[in-house]
């Protein structure tokens, strides 16, 4: 009889033991419970072993988002709250990770990121939007930044989702101490990367949104200055902010995820990378001036053209690869410096039912390859050495009835006299050049302002 009480004390003790334990070691089923040996949390509702101490007892437990349960035959029990074993959620999976401290007495968190080197990054709270990602000059030396889903601080404010990364946080204007991050992951509920985020993160070779990623906003030079050839933009993003993603000259490919909602691409976004081709989801509504500036590996541009009615100044300035450009018959404007400095630039041909209202100053100027170019029909402005330094452009055949309205030096080239000290320009006509016009308007186009310098040289279709 004692030997069957001592049985029952022993076996009730192990019992005692098995839930006291829970949440000490853990191994997954299958891949949906991921990184269940580290943190159960990230476990969902999905099935997990636990495996308790060595007593080499294993039970079926899940996680119900608050809590972790052990479940023996019918018995269900609690074990340890989440917030008590576990720190974070960790979209990182196989990385070390960040983790949090509490400090009741300042009212903030420190995030240290590689217990070794004790790096710290401030984390700052607005509630009830959820956790910001900030800094303090500490950041100089991570190497690895993960963002997770969530912070729980253990009952102070509760579980919530980390949803913005903080002005400059990990990167800087300072180009005398640059940071050395090289791989960035960012947790599914962050929402804004807010402007110069990673400015200047000179290092950093890999960008990796977490699966659902809730992203809406990539702030000003967010990513500029940074060293990653590929990137793919969350189906959630609607703006692409000013230089989001400029003189980052190793991109070469840039993806936008199936289903994208972007609509605004901001000024200088993508400009100075190495792209040779994009193509830009149908929800997008504008892109800002130079957004494609300083491409120089950039070939096609049709996706581009297809989204917008109007070609931003200096769209394309530079982009030297540049060979043949087909202008849709959306596009209503032209504008300053659009193609200006394109030396490969061969052919420019509007498309049929042609819309085009405006050429902009200096929108083809210095496109020395370009020989011949017909203006179509509904133009009515030719802004101001639009087509200077065209050096081979040898006919020109505008198709207006009306006479567009004409800019100064237009069909010039330019060299500089004078003393090198001051020097003065000097504007010639384009040698070899022919301009058509209709027969019916010849003598409208000869008389009008600005046409009539060009009169020996002007014909009739």
């Amino acid at each position: 009889m004692r030997a069957i009480k001592l049985q029952q004390t022993i076996r009730g003790l192990i019992l005692i033991a098995v839930i006291a334990l829970c949440g000490l070691a853990v191994s997954c089923e299958n891949d949906l419970c991921q990184d269940c040996e580290h943190d159960p949390c990230v476990c969902g509702n999905t099935d997990c072993n636990h495996i308790y101490g060595g007593l080499g007892i294993t039970l079926a437990g899940y996680h119900d988002g608050s809590k972790d349960e052990c479940i023996t035959g019918a018995v269900t029990k609690n074990c340890l709250q989440c917030g008590e074993a576990i720190t974070h959620i960790n979209p990182c999976l196989g990385t070390q990770g960040l983790v949090f401290t509490w400090h009741e007495d300042t009212n903030d968190i420190d995030e240290y990121w590689d217990n070794e080197q004790g790096q710290m990054v401030q984390v700052t709270m607005e509630y009830p939007e959820g956790w910001v990602v900030t800094s303090n000059t500490g950041n100089r030396a991570l190497d690895v930044v993960c963002i997770p889903d969530y912070w729980d601080d253990s009952g102070i404010r509760g579980k919530q989702p980390v949803s913005s990364i903080g002005l400059e946080a990990f990167g800087h204007r300072d180009f005398n101490n640059p940071s050395q991050v090289n791989s960035v992951t960012i947790g599914a509920n962050v929402t804004v990367i807010s402007n110069h985020a990673f400015h200047n993160c000179t290092n950093l070779e890999t960008v990796t949104f977490a699966a659902g990623s809730k992203l809406e906003t990539i702030g000003e030079a967010a990513f500029r200055y940074n060293k990653f050839e590929s990137i793919t933009i969350p189906a959630s993003v609607t703006t692409i902010e000013d230089s989001a993603f400029q003189s980052n000259e190793e991109l070469t490919t840039i993806t936008f995820a199936q289903g994208s909602l972007l609509e605004t691409i901001g000024p200088y976004a993508f400009a100075n990378t190495n792209i040779e081709s994009i193509l830009i989801p149908e929800s997008v509504t504008s892109i800002g001036d130079a957004a494609f500036r300083g491409c120089e590996n950039l070939k096609d541009i049709t996706s581009i053209l297809a989204r917008i009615t109007v070609i931003g100044n200096s769209m394309f300035q530079n982009c030297t690869s540049l060979e043949n450009v087909i202008i849709p018959a959306n596009i209503t404007d032209i504008g300053q410096e659009a193609f200006k400095g394109n030396e490969s630039l061969i052919t420019v041909t509007f498309a049929a039912g042609s819309q085009l209202e405006t050429i902009g100053l200096e929108a083809f100027a210095n496109c020395i390859e370009l020989e011949n170019i017909t203006i179509p029909a509904s133009l009515t402005i030719i802004g101001d050495r639009a087509f200077l330094q065209c050096t081979s452009l040898n006919l020109v055949t505008v198709l207006a009835v009306t006479p567009p309205e004409l800019g100064e030096y237009v069909f010039y080239t330019l060299t500089w006299g004078g003393h090198p000290m001051s020097p003065t320009p000097e504007y010639n006509r384009i040698p070899n050049l022919e301009i058509k016009v209709p027969a019916a308007s010849y003598f409208n186009y000869i008389g009008a302002t600005g046409w009539s310098d060009y009169t020996n040289i002007i014909d009739m279709m």
